[in-house]
């Protein structure tokens, strides 16, 4: 589980991210995250660890990647459901848990990032893009569908975000 939480203040666009304190990857950059407990949702799992290693909390989060990679973990075969979270806010996050730095950074000034991070912020933007309707690509699994039934697809996909802008996070 890892947390991608973007926030857009100034027309600026800027990330968390946590310098581990602990092997793998001792000392580097990465986003906040940690493993799901027993009895836990994912959603809730996200949120306690996003709060744990930043202190950042009331932030809505969604789930966007799944991350599979068989060797993504030193430690062992270790599968991340990513979510994301974008704030219009400036936030500031304080390290804790096993998290020995915490910071707020331009998408313009990433350091190095840890495991598959840096796949995984690209992957976060593209389907922030794809969310925001930016995105005109087609994925490639999607390219035996026919013109009329993207148009169709895309119909009904804007239809349904409508309805979901009408609920709370």
């Amino acid at each position: 589980m890892d947390i991608v939480l973007l926030s857009l203040v100034d027309e600026t666009l800027e990330t968390v991210l946590v310098r581990r304190g602990s092997e793998p990857f001792r000392g580097c950059w990465a986003f906040p995250g940690g493993f799901v407990d027993i009895g836990e949702t994912l959603a809730d799992a996200a949120a306690r660890e996003l709060s744990e290693e930043t202190g950042i909390r009331d932030v809505c989060l969604e789930a966007f990647g799944t991350f599979d990679a068989v060797d993504r973990d030193p430690r062992g075969r270790t599968i991340s459901v990513a979510h994301i979270g974008l704030t219009g806010r400036r936030v500031t996050p304080q390290p804790a848990d096993d998290a020995v730095e915490a910071m707020l950074v331009s998408l313009e000034h990433l350091p190095e990032l840890a495991f598959d991070h840096a796949e995984m912020l690209e992957s976060a933007l593209e389907w922030l893009a794809a969310r925001l309707g930016l995105c005109t690509r087609v994925p490639a699994s999607f390219t035996h569908l026919t013109t009329a039934q993207q148009s169709a697809t895309n119909t009904a996909l804007t239809h349904l975000m409508e309805r979901r802008r009408q609920q709370p996070c």
